[in-house]
């Protein structure tokens, strides 16, 4: 018995200190690779990989849209509000440098229409309006707001960019004519906007601004669109 006993405490004594060294090299592992922290940072990681992978779908959402652009044929039921999100989307790496974005999106008809060049119409003058604002050197606001007005489908659009000289503002809507210095623009994106959004689509399509404070694009689109 006495044996036992001296063989007993010989190998817990062992145990103990194979223990006490696995552990001071476990802790060693921790220090050395901050354990810790990586574990309180895993959950917010994972948060943040989930809506970058959320925003990265939105993404290639809205520029799978806007390659149909052209698919002219083919009838979809729009709503403006996605349209103008898509937009939003497809212009961020512009916007995010100049101009906030602020939205007033009503519950309104979803249209349909041919084709889907509406996106490209609010695509252009969200980006115009972000190189007035840039004009300005300091950051921005566009405002963007939608709303039905006897059977339209309505949209404006306003910056608060260097705005339009009084004696342009008829002129905007014109082939070739632009306001931007020679080589940063062709003075066709207006132009084409008005042609898809008054003579393709039969609505309507105004401009407001005031020279140091600003414009607004309004553009109008009818609910009930004749297809014939």
């Amino acid at each position: 018995m006495i044996k036992y006993s001296e063989l007993k405490e010989a190998v817990t004594a062992d145990v103990a200190e194979e223990l006490k060294r696995i552990l001071e090299e476990v802790d060693e592992l921790n220090k050395r690779y901050h354990v810790d922290s990586i574990k309180d940072d895993i959950e917010v990681l994972i948060d943040e990989t989930n809506e970058g992978l959320h925003r990265i779908k939105k993404i290639v959402k809205g520029l799978r849209v806007f390659s149909r652009v052209d698919n002219t044929d083919d009838l979809i039921d729009y709503n403006i509000n996605e349209g103008i999100e898509n937009s939003i989307m497809v212009a961020n790496n512009e916007i995010k440098y100049y101009a906030d974005i602020e939205k007033n999106y009503s519950d309104i008809s979803t249209i349909t229409l041919p084709g889907n060049q509406i996106n490209q119409v609010l695509l252009n003058i969200i980006i115009n309006a972000v190189h007035a604002i840039k004009q300005n050197g300091q950051r921005g606001l566009i405002k963007i707001s939608t709303y039905e007005d006897n059977g339209y489908v309505c949209c404006d659009i306003e910056d608060n960019g260097m705005g339009i000289p009084e004696e342009n503002l008829n002129k905007i809507f014109n082939p070739f004519f632009t306001t931007k210095p020679v080589g940063e623009g062709t003075g066709l994106g207006l132009s084409i906007s008005y042609d898809i959004i008054v003579n393709k689509y039969n609505g309507e399509m105004t401009v407001k601004s005031t020279l140091g404070k600003g414009t607004i694009f309004t553009i109008k689109l009818p609910i009930k669109y004749d297809t014939l």
